[in-house]
């Protein structure tokens, strides 16, 4: 993924910035029962990223790359109109494609360990909270 801490990009068009003076307003979205378990340290000083550059993963798993977190999906979720058409498309197997941000594990409160997805339905963007085998 090619991303940028520098906010000079911020008029082209596939790089989103991100204010990272407020946290993910986690209550306030999902209601009440919700709880971050973990973050990915590097996605949470992210502040611009390149989205034509995103890369896709069948999996969560550890690596090298930097999960997107809950902030990232909700800029994109608020500014539906800058996620790349791209997206839109079904995975390989041609499949709805989940677009998880797994760089926030969170809990629901029903104790299911979970990430925020967007998912383009074939008319709009929706979300779920994809939930993760313990």
């Amino acid at each position: 993924m090619n991303i940028s801490q520098s906010p000079t990009h911020i008029n082209q068009p596939n790089i989103l910035s991100t204010d990272r003076s407020s946290m993910f307003a986690l209550s306030a979205f999902l209601g009440k029962g919700w709880s971050i378990l973990k973050q990915d340290k590097r996605s949470l000083v992210l502040t611009a990223i390149d989205l034509v550059q995103v890369s896709f993963s069948h999996k969560l798993r550890r690596s090298a790359r930097i999960y997107l977190d809950a902030r990232i999906f909700w800029e994109l979720w608020e500014n539906q109109d800058r996620i790349p058409d791209d997206w839109k498309k079904p995975s390989r197997n041609g499949h709805t494609r989940y677009i998880c941000f797994g760089g926030t594990l969170l809990h629901n409160p029903d104790g299911t360990r979970c990430v925020l997805c967007l998912f383009w339905n074939g008319n709009e963007w929706c979300w779920s909270s994809g939930g993760l085998p313990h």
